[in-house]
């Protein structure tokens, strides 16, 4: 009988602690989801940052084709940011995302496919990271925009 008794209370245990961690892991969801879209808004914020950096720099020295900043010779459009397409005339979305986030990742999730678009006078550079998160790149002639996507929702 007190076996029975014993087995029984430790079986309520055992499905109360896992209700509990039932309950956490539903809790636990969107809080992580909100910290990886709070992250992506602070790396994008970061590019930005970067991008105006090498644009401050560009106007101080006097507009050049390239500055030197850290070791690094930055080339630079003709209205003072890093341009999307390389040397080579070709979309260059590596090369850029070296220039402003060269750690490649947003926390914990790396950077998984890198596309590459144009259209019109519109060049495109979307960054995918394992999270579901998406960073655009746009930019056409003095106009440069960076923004985050959540593919996952």
């Amino acid at each position: 009988m007190i076996r029975d008794s014993h087995r029984a209370s430790l079986v309520l245990w055992l499905a109360l602690v896992l209700v509990i961690m039932a309950v956490f892991v539903q809790w636990w969801r969107p809080v992580e989801s909100e910290a990886s879209k709070t992250a992506a808004q602070v790396s994008v914020k970061r590019m930005l940052e970067r991008a105006n950096l090498y644009k401050q720099e560009w106007l101080l020295q006097g507009k050049p084709k390239q500055i030197e900043m850290d070791g690094q010779s930055i080339p630079l459009s003709t209205y003072g940011w890093v341009p999307l397409i390389g040397e080579n005339g070709q979309l260059d979305c590596q090369r850029w995302l070296d220039f402003h986030s060269p750690e490649r990742r947003i926390l914990e999730s790396h950077l998984t496919n890198v596309s590459e678009s144009k259209i019109n006078e519109t060049y495109q550079c979307q960054f995918n990271y394992q999270n579901g998160l998406l960073i655009v790149v746009s930019q056409q002639h003095k106009i440069l925009k960076i923004s985050v996507e959540n593919m996952a929702e």
